[in-house]
């Protein structure tokens, strides 16, 4: 007995070592059955655990995607009045060559069917004339059987270039000419219904947003080669720009005592036959188109 104690004594160190030996063992199994047990349950569902982070990221932007996105704000555009657009218009001859068998009313933008009506009345009220003849009307002629928007545009017009010092107004049988001394500031004509103004400024003076016209082809345009016609507010308001500029180039200076006049009440409505009367019309022979020169 006292032999088998003595042995046992002597194995109880290489006992400790192979219990602790096997204690390490069995809990470093749990260890690892604890971290791989995800895996498993993974496996078992038949899904790949390293796919998880993938998964999981696809669903976050899923549900980023179906969040309503929110609209930038439109900022409001400022509107800015445009002149309307027209449709290209030929130049036209000089009166002169321009031949009409049959005097054509046409009302103007603007105008009332009343004062159209008196309009065409007043043009019409004049005595027969031959078939070989016609109405040579002056200019003033134009301007007084004109509509009331015309004469209200030649009226802005006139006053914005008297309104510089020594400025005066020279009426012939085909235009007008506005003239600081020996100057020309402007020069009118009416062609069809239309007020042209012309200016002694070269076409490449002028902006390019206005929409003048180079005349400068024709001798007769020497002193103004460029012509802008008129035809709504827009134009009447750029025909004041270059009677400005006009009167810059020139060197005039404004005339602070100048009063504008309302040229419109001045020019009041007449017949041909009152205008016949006055000298203000003419009957001239009437122009064929084979009798007008033609241009070598």
């Amino acid at each position: 007995m006292l032999n088998l104690l003595a042995v046992d004594a002597s194995l109880a160190p290489v006992l400790g070592i192979v219990i602790g030996l096997v204690a390490a063992i069995v809990i470093f199994g749990l260890v690892l059955l604890y971290a791989f047990m995800p895996q498993i349950k993974n496996r078992s569902k038949g899904e790949p655990a390293e796919e998880q982070p993938q998964k999981v990221e696809k669903a976050e932007q899923a549900a980023v995607a179906e969040e309503p996105q929110e609209q930038p704000k439109e900022q409001p555009v400022e509107e800015v009045a445009e002149e309307p657009e027209e449709e290209p218009q030929a130049v036209q001859e000089e009166e002169d060559a321009k031949v009409v068998p049959v005097e054509e009313v046409t009302a103007d933008e603007g105008e009332s069917e009343e004062e159209f009506a008196a309009r065409e009345a007043a043009i019409a009220a004049a005595p027969a004339i031959s078939s070989n003849e016609r109405y040579d009307r002056s200019y003033t002629a134009r301007l007084v059987q004109s509509s009331s928007v015309l004469k209200e545009w030649y009226s802005e017009i006139k006053n914005a270039a008297l309104s510089y010092k020594g400025a005066k107004s020279s009426i012939a049988w085909k235009q007008e000419k506005l003239r600081c001394t020996k100057q020309l500031i402007a020069k009118l004509i009416i062609r069809g219904k239309t007020l042209c103004v012309y200016f002694p400024l070269n076409p490449d003076e002028v902006d390019e947003r206005i929409k003048a016209e180079d005349v400068s082809g024709k001798a007769v345009n020497a002193a103004t080669p460029t012509m802008l016609r008129i035809k709504n507010p827009f134009r009447v308001k750029q025909a004041k720009e270059l009677v400005d500029a006009a009167a810059k180039k020139l060197g005039l200076e404004p005339n602070p005592k100048y009063k504008p006049r309302d040229f419109k009440a001045e020019l009041p409505l007449r017949t041909t036959e009152e205008l016949l009367n006055d000298g203000l019309i003419k009957i001239a022979a009437q122009t064929k188109y084979s009798d007008i020169p033609k241009k070598s």
